[in-house]
């Protein structure tokens, strides 16, 4: 995922849950799902769609916008009623990567909640079909007449989307009553979509889909850590996709994170999400979301690998004791020394003070994992620090400042590259004294941009 509430108070919490989420799924193995974890993308159970929402009411406003001036959106205006509220499905927007549903509905307060998608039989979609996916939903505070909802899925169903019609069920709305001015209910309106305004409504349809085209790229990087390739880069309508395999050198790498620095035509522009998969082969695949580019005409993509975050795994068999009589106690992770220098009991849950050198460091951040546990949180204080290798980042990044312009913004998907953390935390509800350490590393890169053509 302040007494005086700034009237954008809502737009600024979600943008910091979103970073705050995404960092941690960066940090915390991500890379141990089967399968990508893509914006939206999710591994779904049975016949279960995940959702996520969005801080405005139109996602992709601007490639809407772009469609409709190009004449490449579809229009439908299908009406629905609830009561006395009137929605109108207005146009949908489809291509390889998901479908875009924009809608009026007559009473802002109102929003579509909940959704089903299917096939032309009305047969939903489900993983064992090959579906993969999930849906997207306005902030249910909302006051905008005009929404949208949006549905992610996989190369299977896009096939099927090109070549057959598809339903979409309707079988939920929301109502927002009037903000509070309670901080603790805005929040909570985030995350608490329930209602009870159940409906049956179901658009079927064939959908157009637009085009996406793929680049192919083929860039591989031998790096000390293990192999980079660099698969293609695709233009969407929504969005820009670039795809990507590593293979790790060192076994205790249980997934990366890489940062690219991606220019298109003069326009520097930062990742707006991805995610991967840790394979059983030790191997990560995954993607990373740039700004559309489909409606612009372009010389040149550059695409410039400036760091990794790698992830290194526990070991189980390795479990630190702590004895909570004879604290502080130092331990050493893989030459990484840290003290847990506290503990403290809080109710159902243990509290344990860590603190790190700042100095001669190696990673940026541990994690601790308590066997058995039901509930763990872990806080970081970070501060600027100094590595083992502390010369060569300097010489790198110095270099790299001068390469890319908005460097700063870009790195701060990672908190920062000189950055780590010098004191945590850790909450948990295990009554277990012992534990087991994983750990994230940032590495600086300063490799020569890929230049491609759209």
């Amino acid at each position: 995922m302040n007494y005086n509430i700034p009237d954008d108070l809502m737009n600024n919490v979600e943008k910091n849950l979103r970073k705050h989420v995404k960092n941690k799924m960066r940090r915390k193995n991500i890379y141990k799902a089967t399968a990508a974890v893509i914006l939206l993308l999710t591994i779904l159970p049975a016949s279960t769609l995940a959702f996520t929402k969005y801080s405005s009411s139109i996602q992709y406003k601007q490639e809407i916008d772009l469609a409709r001036k190009n004449k490449n959106i579809t229009e439908v205006n299908k009406t629905f009623k609830y009561n006395n509220v009137q929605f109108t499905i207005k146009e949908i927007l489809a291509d390889d990567t998901g479908i875009e549903v924009i809608y009026d509905v007559s009473d802002p307060k109102y929003s579509i909640n909940k959704i089903s998608f299917g096939d032309k039989d009305n047969k939903e979609f489900t993983k064992d079909l090959g579906y993969l996916g999930g849906y997207t939903l306005p902030d249910l505070n909302s006051t905008d007449k005009e929404k949208s909802f949006g549905i992610c899925f996989n190369d299977n169903t896009a096939n099927y989307i090109r070549n057959n019609p598809v339903s979409i069920k309707i079988t939920n709305l929301v109502v927002s009553d009037k903000k509070s001015e309670n901080i603790i209910d805005k929040v909570s309106s985030l995350i608490n979509n329930g209602s009870n305004l159940n409906v049956d409504w179901t658009l079927k349809m064939q959908i157009p889909m637009q085009q996406v085209k793929v680049i192919p790229v083929n860039k591989e990087y031998s790096l000390d850590i293990g192999t980079l390739k660099i698969n293609s880069f695709k233009v969407s309508i929504f969005k820009s996709i670039l795809d990507y395999t590593f293979v790790p050198k060192d076994r205790n790498i249980s997934g990366i994170h890489p940062l690219f620095s991606v220019r298109l035509g003069n326009e520097y522009v930062m990742d707006q999400g991805g995610g991967g998969a840790y394979n059983e082969d030790g191997s990560t695949t995954g993607t990373q979301s740039f700004d559309s580019i489909y409606y612009k005409d372009l010389n040149q993509i550059g695409i410039k690998l400036i760091g990794i975050q790698a992830n290194y795994k526990s070991n189980n068999s390795n479990l630190y004791k702590i004895d909570k009589n004879n604290l502080p106690m130092e331990f050493d992770y893989n030459g990484e020394k840290f003290k847990i220098t506290s503990t403290s009991q809080k109710g159902d849950f243990t509290e344990y003070t860590v603190e790190y050198n700042k100095t001669d460091r190696i990673y940026n951040e541990l994690d601790f994992v308590f066997p058995g546990v039901n509930s763990s949180r872990l806080t970081n204080k970070r501060e600027t620090i100094q590595f083992k290798d502390q010369n060569s980042r300097n010489s790198i990044y110095n270099s790299l400042e001068k390469a890319v312009p908005n460097l700063k913004n870009i790195e701060k998907q990672f908190g920062s590259f000189q950055a780590g953390a010098v004191g945590a935390t850790v909450t948990t509800t295990s009554n277990k004294t012992e534990f087991s350490v994983s750990a994230v590393k940032n590495i600086i890169y300063n490799e020569d941009e890929v230049v491609i053509h759209k």
